[in-house]
């Protein structure tokens, strides 16, 4: 809630939305995917209004909410935003950083591959819902690269700190 409401301006521009359905199979608890994100926000605009975000949200039989969200250092779960990850020091690479050379990505700042881990109940059937938008603003931009989906026979619990969610590396 806070993430979102920064600044005097509630809006989301140039957004990007997919959604799906998919079913669990037998023995699996969760799922494991990679992300890669990427923001042109970084570093002036961290921390204010424009604020630009990526989300998974999951609706599923033991669990409906975001599944992309940053355990703080004070354990508050926190959104897939440009200032969350800058602030839980996640933007690994800036401009002109040779891991960005010849990627095409002209943004001032990218965090490089990092896991998200989401909850699942065996053979039940899981909305999963991809979003990426510009807070406030329609000028900067935001990218979100998603790869190496896998299943995962442990899984997580979502209330339990670093068990589901955006992963440490």
């Amino acid at each position: 809630f806070a993430q979102w409401n920064l600044g005097n301006t509630k809006s989301a521009h140039d957004v990007f939305y997919v959604q799906f359905n998919v079913a669990v199979p037998k023995g699996t608890n969760g799922y494991i995917v990679d992300f890669a994100y990427f923001s042109s926000e970084y570093p002036t605009y961290v921390g204010t209004q424009y604020n630009d975000m990526a989300i998974l949200w999951q609706v599923s039989e033991n669990y409906t909410g975001n599944v992309t969200f940053i355990t703080d250092g004070n354990n508050n779960p926190q959104p897939l935003s440009v200032t969350a990850l800058a602030q839980n020091g996640l933007m690994k690479y800036v401009a002109n950083s040779p891991q960005l050379a010849g990627t095409g990505f002209t943004v001032n700042a990218g965090t490089g591959w990092s896991t998200v881990k989401g909850p699942a109940k065996p053979e039940e059937t899981l909305t999963l819902a991809w979003t990426v938008f510009d807070k406030a603003d329609t000028i900067l931009d935001t990218a979100l690269l998603i790869d190496n989906w896998k299943w995962d026979c442990e899984g997580c619990v979502p209330s339990e700190v670093d068990s589901c969610g955006v992963q440490p590396q």
